[in-house]
């Protein structure tokens, strides 16, 4: 074979093999970019791109009653880290049946004071147990649609005629404000002056919720770390503070936020925003356009999109934040958040794993956002259930 005939040869296999790649990617794309029914209300999508990228999407109808979006900690009701596939499984049968979830907020890892801590805005069957911070959250209000934007702690505390201070809640404490602590049976306080803090008055009380001012009662001081007892909080108070309160000292303090969120039952932290009607918001925080896996929520008038984007593999690099922006804008969605990516990054849909997680395995995170079907109310016999 003469050096020319060889050279034909190699071209002529080069395009061959180039062509069944892009044949390859075009039936891939084929089977994967569409939308497939994975549960009554819920679609699910594979796209595969040439960047390369790997994304997952589930396109879930919103107003459905049987279709509801829990917020869960790492140990359902308690702080600290877990999997994902452990926080399906915890959410008790009382409550629902988890079909889809995805990870959720930034949080305190394990070399960090109070591993598993969201960062930001934690809400969930209207319980609050995280306050807003400087990012952005998502929050489903009083009407059940979503909404994501910028909300402001205004939390105070109050003890008997002194100043309010601004105070934190179930966080690390490091003496700079006061810290609440209402999650039962959780670790309280390091450091500082700590009381348990007992209701007083006929006021709201125990869980507390958004927007609302309580009213309680400084009893015993404790001299060492305790467990947060039932119906009762603990407080934490910076040295200064601790030494000049005493046990029957009233105190008010207020769950207050700007926006007001009175009434919200579900939110969840996360952030940057980078989608609001339509349009491309641009993140500023760091590393914005360096390409990672990713994690998303976004939606539009009619359905939620859980979306993630495998990275960090030979298979499918990562994105930017204005890249996933501009994907689920392709999706339909009108708003969207970014949440926590990286490693945390993971999908579960009727109880598997449907995306490559980039360390191989699941790694443990703080929160999830879980789609899930309420259990029905329990009636006795005889009785109708009434709307």
């Amino acid at each position: 074979m003469t050096r020319i005939q060889r050279l034909g040869l190699a071209v002529s296999l080069g395009l061959a093999m180039v062509t069944g790649i892009f044949r390859a990617h075009a039936e891939a794309t084929a089977e994967t970019n569409v939308f497939k029914a994975a549960a009554d209300g819920i679609e699910f999508r594979h796209d595969v791109f040439p960047e390369p990228w790997s994304t997952f999407v589930l396109k879930i109808q919103l107003g459905r009653p049987d279709l509801k979006f829990l917020p869960v900690l790492g140990q359902f009701d308690r702080i600290g880290l877990n999997t994902l596939s452990a926080q399906v499984r915890q959410v008790p049968a009382r409550i629902g049946e988890p079909v889809a979830a995805i990870n959720g907020d930034f949080y305190k890892t394990e070399g960090e004071p109070m591993p598993g801590d969201p960062r930001g805005l934690f809400v969930s069957r209207g319980e609050l147990i995280s306050g807003p911070v400087e990012r952005d959250c998502v929050w489903f209000g009083t009407n059940g649609l979503p909404n994501v934007g910028m909300i402001h702690s205004q939390f105070t505390l109050q003890i008997g005629n002194r100043a309010a201070v601004t105070n934190g809640l179930n966080e690390a404490f490091d003496g700079s404000q006061p810290v609440i602590y209402s999650l039962a049976g959780s670790s309280g306080a390091k450091g500082g002056k700590s009381f348990i803090m007992a209701k007083s008055g006929a006021g709201p009380w125990l869980p507390l919720r958004l927007g609302m001012t309580y009213h309680a009662v400084l009893k015993e001081r404790l001299d060492e770390e305790a467990p947060v007892p039932d119906d009762a909080l603990i407080v934490c108070l910076p040295t200064d503070l601790g030494r000049a309160v005493q046990a029957g000292d009233e105190v008010t303090f207020s769950t207050a936020t700007s926006p007001n969120l009175r009434g919200v039952d579900t939110a969840i932290g996360g952030g940057p925003a980078i989608l609001r009607d339509g349009q491309t918001v641009e993140a500023h925080i760091g590393k914005p356009n360096e390409r990672h896996p990713r994690t998303a929520m976004g939606w539009n008038e009619t359905h939620m999109f859980f979306v993630v984007v495998d990275g960090r593999q030979t298979q499918s690099v990562g994105m930017t934040l204005a890249e996933l922006s501009k994907y689920m804008a392709g999706l339909g969605c009108k708003d969207a958040m970014n949440l926590d990516g990286g490693g945390s990054t993971e999908m579960i849909l009727n109880g598997k794993i449907v995306n490559s997680p980039c360390f191989g395995s699941e790694r443990s995170c703080a929160t999830s956002l879980i789609a899930l079907r309420p259990a029905a109310p329990k009636t006795r016999p005889g009785t109708a259930i009434r709307d």
